[in-house]
């Protein structure tokens, strides 16, 4: 029984493994041929369009702005040293470090009690000296006039010498009266000559006079310029800077501070070629192009205009030219000397340029365009970059669709969709 039975069950296990694969079979073949009858799947369509932002750039009169940086200066600046030495008696109210002083206030005095009286002294000399002067011109008018009256008496003498001579020669005289007309002539010729030697003396003294007259009159002069350096006077306005004088203190010919006039700065622009051949004239001359000046990092800012150019010497023992840039309002302003500032130039208009954002421009100075929903790669002529955007000079772009954003995987001969860029497109595009 045993040997006949293990037959048996290998039979059996092969037959229920025959009808398990029969069975498999029959799934299989109804499971494809019912996914035939199926409709086929819709498939993705390979050529589907990328929707891109676009700008389209017009042509248009676009004015330049170049940032350029400088520093600050004081060209007005006045060091304060009192001309005179002395014990201080006045000082101007207010002098302080920081104070703003105007022009001809007097900011303080120094005793000047001997310079007063020298000058009172010599005040006295010179109307002394001009009496003279006086008596001198009025002794010239007398001996002239003595002059002319024994100029008309020697006349008279020479005429009667004359009738003299002429009686004589008829004999109706003595030959006794010729010798008196003689001498009486001879005596007025001798007036005459005194009378000359008189008016050469009065004006020789008179020549004097008005050398002393002239002495007198320096010696005034420089009386009132001793008075005058005891008192020490703003020559400019502006700002202080110093320790305030104090009364009763003793001055030697030493600096008390100086003078910075706040209305005149001016700042020194360190200018690349490009930029300084944009900003000068046909004749090399600076043009005076209006300027903005602000202290990085701050809403500090002042006005101005481009002023002259002026020769500096370069690290390469070269020259370099610096422009100068005068500031035409400062009191607001905050802008001190020293300060380092960056200074946009605002150039003259260009006309028919186009303008695009900085991020339109690829690497290599080419843009991507839409052309009937195909990307096309084109050149593009930079003019200039500023900031977030960039000039150019390409006609042939004017009215094109411009990708705003033409990285990544978007590149030439590609199919895409366009919508104009929004403003928050164009934002996040400057960051």
């Amino acid at each position: 029984m045993t040997r006949l039975a293990r037959p048996l069950l290998l039979a059996a296990a092969l037959l229920a493994a025959g009808g398990f694969a029969t069975w498999q079979g029959s799934r299989l073949d109804a499971a494809i041929s019912g996914e035939d009858r199926r409709p086929p799947r819709p498939r993705k369509e390979a050529s589907a369009r990328t929707e891109v932002s676009v700008v389209t750039p017009a042509p248009s009169a676009i004015t330049p702005v170049s940032t350029v940086y400088g520093q600050i200066s004081a060209p007005n600046r006045v060091t304060l040293i009192p001309s005179a030495s002395g014990r201080i008696v006045e000082v101007l109210d207010g002098l302080r470090d920081g104070a703003r002083v105007t022009t001809g206030d007097l900011l303080l005095r120094l005793d000047d009690t001997e310079a007063a009286l020298s000058l009172r002294e010599a005040e006295a000399a010179l109307a002394s000296a001009e009496t003279t002067r006086k008596e001198r011109r009025r002794n010239i008018t007398e001996a002239q006039e003595t002059l002319a009256l024994l100029g008309e008496l020697l006349a008279l003498k020479e005429a009667e010498l004359d009738r003299t001579n002429a009686l004589i020669e008829k004999g109706t005289y003595s030959p006794n009266l010729l010798e008196t007309s003689r001498a009486a002539l001879l005596a007025a010729r001798q007036s005459v000559s005194q009378g000359e030697a008189a008016l050469a003396a009065s004006r020789d003294l008179a020549r004097q006079a008005e050398i002393a007259v002239d002495q007198a009159t320096l010696a005034v002069e420089s009386a009132e310029t001793t008075l005058a350096d005891h008192a020490l006077i703003a020559p400019i306005s502006g700002i202080f800077s110093g320790e305030r004088p104090i009364a009763g203190q003793h001055l030697s010919d030493s600096s008390i501070g100086t003078l910075v006039d706040m209305d005149s700065l001016e700042i020194r622009l360190d200018l690349t070629q490009a930029v300084l051949s944009r900003i000068t004239g046909p004749e090399g001359g600076l043009l005076a192009l209006p300027i903005t000046a602000t202290r990085p990092g701050s809403e500090v800012s002042a006005p101005g205009r481009l002023d002259r150019l002026t020769i500096a010497d370069a690290s390469d023992d070269s020259d370099q030219s610096i422009a100068i840039a005068r500031l035409t309002s400062t009191r607001t302003a905050g802008l001190r000397p020293g300060d380092f500032v960056e200074v946009q130039i605002t150039e003259p208009t260009l006309d028919d340029l186009l303008s695009v954002p900085a991020s339109s421009v690829l690497p290599d100075d080419s843009v991507l365009a839409v052309t009937e929903g195909v990307l096309e790669r084109l050149p593009a002529l930079v003019l200039r970059r500023q900031g977030e955007r960039v000039i150019l000079a390409t006609q042939a772009l004017a009215g094109r669709e411009i990708l705003l954003l033409p990285g990544g995987e978007l590149q030439a001969g590609m199919r895409v969709t366009t919508s104009p860029a929004s403003p928050l497109a164009l934002a996040e595009s400057a960051e």
